[in-house]
């Protein structure tokens, strides 16, 4: 669940910028710094999410070595 997530926010935006454009003016409205950050920082927490959920997904299914105490 923790990958659906960013995975449909990252989808969203791209169909945002298909049907619109207006997301990549936001991206390259370089005359407006905080917006263009902003919009940096979403796409950064975008991948970073769908990064995260990724290696904890693989992470899970990895076999575990038996513990020795």
């Amino acid at each position: 669940m923790g990958l659906v997530v960013p995975l449909v926010l990252g989808l969203g935006a791209i169909v945002a910028a298909v049907m619109t454009g207006r997301f990549i003016d936001q991206l390259t409205a370089f005359g407006r710094p905080v917006l263009v950050v902003g919009s940096l920082l979403h796409v950064i927490g975008l991948v970073a999410a769908a990064g995260g959920g990724a290696v904890m997904v693989m992470d899970r299914r990895a076999p575990r070595a038996a513990s020795r105490a």
